[in-house]
């Protein structure tokens, strides 16, 4: 159980993104705007190069036993980590960056729009062939010609039925895949992969958005018995379905396909819809807000699932959503730029209702205005993300839109007439990362989980106030670049880069260190930027290769790019044992999830605790838990043996890591205890002796 501070922070950090996730089951929220049509190449013209701000996709789609496959059709997507008109939909939808087809060898290659992982997330290579299953691959996006390798798997045709609540057929039903997903732990990692906890591996569009490319399975229409067919879904997969017809509710389908034979049968009955009839407004003036972003959420029994829609140049619209049992959450944005408040309103769900009004108003709030430029230079800073969040805020729920910066660095935004922090992410890679304590962005006081951003400003905004000017500066900082070499010396072509400067972009207003983010190599290269020039402490940097089982730690600065690039030699992991305890000395052979081995990259108190008795005012450490630091080699916290010894087989030498026990701040008893740091050395086995595990008082 987290306290009522900790649980504000974590809200604070995740937003409502990370909520979204958590809501939807079976049907990511994702949509696929219209992308550029992409200019083919040739496979055989290898000395072309791409135009600026493009760049080239290559690779071979083969068939399940090997073969190439002529004339596939090739799509790839990524997510956006710039939040859009409505932020915590957006990042969800996937963006099209370009496509093309394979020759008659199963080779391809097409020039996309050029990405980055500071840019786009889930950078995927989909194909497709007629009489074959999709296939699918993750790319790098930070690689100057991504390559895809794509296997197709073997073709299930799904024919379904649809009926009304009466049981009759109903044609004309537009049916179409939203998303794909294989059956994998759910803790897979993948070395491409920037996020090293991947949950799952898949492929998903908007369900609102039925895309209709070569690579994707097309949609389908119901004819008069309500019959449909689907293909090019592959075997052993998951595939969601979403049914819309205007006189239903739309229906999401789940079909697992299997083994068992060519084709794969599944129903689905449609029930009437759940209509609400919404109009948006702005407070002051009364006026409709035209093109007002919405979200929307039908809350379940056990789950919700989450739907768009937008306002007309009346500011209405009929939302036709997922069904519910309890009711709609809606969530209006203002038009980016303009200087109002985000509002939300919920309606319920009587039973038997057909249709419910809602009105939603957006108040206005205090403008603010400025400009983000660099220090020193003064050149503007452009595409900044600009944020505003008042203290004590609902859980997270901030009232505020974000907006970006223009070519000429100036933004506008309506903020909350509330204390507060305005908060500036750039997109660049090498600026100097600002650190603040949750407890200050909170209510005023020190300590807390480091907060980082660009720039940020503590402003007092009050009813009534007029138009505020704030100007922000970044600050560039220094790129330390090198190569990473394995104990034989030879050149280490992928591995993962731990750093507090290295943090996930698609995060924000404020982010953190939590290890679920890293860095990797390209080809055998690597880049940290950020490093402070006027700093004089250096910065502790880990390098990971969890297949191998490699690892290195090194720290760098702003003097070690001015002595040229540097070397780093991984070295083989170490290892650790421990026997768990209870205080009366018994072994511990199961844990209740109250024990976590953390790996530490800025030491201080444990971090998502607050206050802190022993530390007051500290800034907490970075740290993550090893299950989240890599997942490839501990998808699941390891359990004790029948002993109670518990075993940690991969340990990045030089690392620190500590135990914490929260036994007793889970029962809400105490606060959690630092039980034993530690390193290790290359190659070492480490015994840690007995941890003591606290037995919670009844």
């Amino acid at each position: 159980m987290l306290s009522r501070e900790s649980r504000s922070i974590a809200l604070m950090l995740l937003g409502l993104a990370a909520g979204t996730a958590a809501l939807v089951r079976g049907d990511e929220p994702r949509g696929l705007p219209p992308g550029p049509p992409s200019t083919a190449a040739q496979a055989d013209d290898a000395g072309a190069r791409p135009a600026p701000g493009r760049m080239f996709v290559a690779g071979r789609v083969r068939d399940a036993r090997g073969n190439p496959v002529p004339g596939a059709a090739i799509l790839v997507q990524a997510r956006s980590t710039r939040p859009g008109r409505a932020p915590f939909l957006s990042r969800f939808k996937p963006v099209r960056l370009g496509g093309g087809r394979a020759d008659g060898l199963g080779r391809f290659r097409f020039d996309a729009l050029r990405t980055s992982s500071t840019r786009h997330e889930d950078f995927l290579a989909v194909a497709m062939a007629p009489g074959h299953g999709i296939g699918w691959v993750m790319l790098d996006p930070d690689s100057d010609q991504p390559e895809a390798e794509i296997s197709l798997r073997p073709e299930q045709v799904i024919h379904g039925r649809v009926f009304d609540v009466q049981g009759r057929p109903v044609p004309g039903v537009a049916v179409s895949v939203t998303s794909i997903q294989s059956d994998i732990p759910r803790a897979r990692a993948s070395l491409h992969d920037r996020s090293v906890h991947r949950r799952v591996d898949a492929v998903s569009f908007w369900s609102r958005d039925v895309l209709d490319d070569p690579a994707w399975p097309r949609p389908s229409s119901t004819d008069a018995e309500g019959r449909f067919t689907v293909r090019g879904v592959g075997r052993n997969l998951k595939a969601n379905l979403a049914a819309r017809h205007p006189r239903f509710a739309p229906q999401l389908i789940e079909v697992a396909t299997d083994d068992e034979g060519e084709s794969k049968a599944v129903t689905a009955a449609l029930v009437p819809p759940q209509i609400v009839n919404v109009r948006v407004t702005y407070a002051d003036t009364g006026r409709p807000v035209p093109r007002a972003p919405l979200w929307v959420a039908s809350n379940q029994a056990r789950v919700s699932r989450v739907d768009e829609s937008e306002t007309d140049a009346d500011g209405r619209t009929r939302i036709n959503s997922w069904p519910t049992e309890r009711g709609y959450g809606v969530t209006a944005y203002p038009p980016e730029g303009e200087p109002y408040l985000v509002a939300r309103a919920s309606v319920n769900w009587p039973k038997g209702a057909l249709e419910q009004t809602l009105d939603i108003v957006l108040p206005r709030g205090i403008e603010v205005r400025g400009k983000v430029t660099e220090a020193g230079s003064g050149r503007p800073v452009a595409g900044a993300r600009v944020d505003f969040t008042a203290r004590q805020g609902a859980m997270g729920q901030d009232m505020a839109m974000p907006v970006h910066t223009g070519p000429d660095g100036t933004f506008r935004l309506g903020a909350e007439p509330k204390p507060g922090y305005l908060i500036v992410r750039a997109p660049e890679d090498d600026l100097v990362f600002q650190a603040v304590g949750s407890r200050l962005v909170l209510d005023g006081r020190p300590g807390g989980t480091r907060l980082y951003s660009h720039a940020y400003a503590a402003l007092d905004l009050k009813p009534g106030m007029g138009s505020q000017e704030v100007n922000l500066t970044v600050r560039r900082g220094v790129t330390v670049r090198g190569r990473v070499v394995g104990p034989d010396g030879q050149p280490v072509g992928d591995a993962w880069i731990f750093s507090r400067l290295i943090l996930d972009p698609s995060r924000g207003p404020w982010t953190s260190w939590a290890g679920s983010y890293h860095g990797k190599l390209r080809n055998g290269q690597f880049e940290v930027g950020g490093f402070d020039p006027d700093a004089e402490e250096s910065v502790p940097v880990y390098f990971l290769e969890p297949e191998r089982k490699l690892g290195a730690v090194v720290n760098l600065s702003a003097r070690s790019a001015a002595r040229g690039p540097v070397t780093v030699r991984l070295e083989p992991c170490g290892s650790a044992r421990a026997w768990l305890v209870d205080p009366e000395g018994k072994p511990i052979t199961k844990l209740e999830r109250n024990l976590s081995v953390r790996m530490v990259m800025t030491p201080g108190p444990v971090a998502n605790y607050f206050p802190n008795e022993k530390t007051p005012g500290e800034l907490a450490a970075d740290e993550g838990q090893l299950e989240t630091v890599d997942p490839i080699n501990y998808p699941t916290f390891p359990a004790p043996e029948a002993n109670g010894r518990l075993t940690l087989p991969v340990l990045i030498p030089g690392a620190l890591y500590r135990v914490v026990d929260f036994t007793m701040y889970v029962r809400g008893q105490a606060g959690p205890e630092l039980g034993k740091a530690f390193t290790v050395e290359p190659g070492q086995k480490l015994n840690l002796g007995d941890v003591r595990v606290a037995r919670p008082s009844r």
